[in-house]
Parts: C-alpha cells; sequence; structure tokens
C-alpha cells in the first residue's frame, strides 16, 4: 500500500478589474495576434483563468454585455492563439455566453451573429454553448 501526497484544488478568484482590463484590450486589438495585445506577465500569470469554474465567473455578471462579448472574442482567440491557455469545455466562453444571453438589451439576431464568429474563429467544439450533457 502507498501513500500519496495530497494537493489541495486550487480556486481561481476572478478579478473584476482584470476581467475589465481583457474587456478593454479585446476592444481594439488585432485579432490575429492577441500576444501582442496582452501584457507579457498576464501570459503565464492569468491562464488559470481558462481552467475556473463556472461559480468563479459569477461577478462576470456585472459587466455590461459589450464588455462580455469583448471578453468572449478575448478567450476564444486567447485558447487559439496562447500556449496553455487550451480549455476545452472548462473554457470561460461557455460560461460568459451564457450570462450575456440573460443579459436583458442582447438581442436574438446579436447572439447568432457573436455564435458564428465563435465557431469561424475556434475549432474548440464545445463553444458557445458547452458539452451537450
Amino acid at each position: 500500500m502507498s501513500v500519496e501526497e495530497w494537493k489541495p484544488v486550487k480556486t481561481v478568484t476572478i478579478d473584476l478589474a482584470k476581467l475589465r482590463q481583457y474587456a478593454e484590450i479585446a476592444s481594439d486589438f488585432d485579432p490575429a495576434n492577441v500576444t501582442a495585445a496582452m501584457p507579457m506577465e498576464n501570459i503565464g500569470a492569468d491562464r488559470q483563468l481558462m481552467s475556473a469554474a463556472a461559480a468563479d465567473w459569477a461577478q462576470a455578471d456585472q459587466l455590461d454585455s459589450d464588455e462580455i462579448a469583448n471578453l468572449i472574442r478575448f478567450f476564444t482567440l486567447a485558447e487559439m492563439q496562447l500556449p496553455g491557455w487550451e480549455a476545452g469545455k472548462s473554457s470561460p466562453v461557455i460560461y460568459l455566453f451564457k450570462l450575456l444571453r440573460k443579459k436583458a438589451d442582447v438581442d436574438a439576431e446579436a447572439l447568432k451573429t457573436l455564435r458564428s464568429w465563435i465557431k469561424t474563429n475556434s475549432d474548440n467544439r464545445y463553444l458557445p454553448n458547452g458539452a451537450v450533457i
């Protein structure tokens, strides 16, 4: 019988100021080069955002619909372009898209357009709605 070392699961704290920073970056950046728009120290430090649980994203509800849409674009492209930012079915895009659908000022056509954009710019089969089951 062997005894293994127990390692606690790290919880991710979603900083609202950080989300606003990424939303601002995504409002005016070259989609073909996410790396150039990001502060270098954030590339390694913030990859943990890609594995945060749904509950960790609850405070993103405080953002307006444009900020959430910008974050969706940012995280969609970051997953494709930044090493270590792959997320699969735990992608923040899934949680953010659900939040955006609940916003009163977002119409069905805008969601359809964004959904199409996500599908065009990602090979993550779980985006934007998550796993089927």
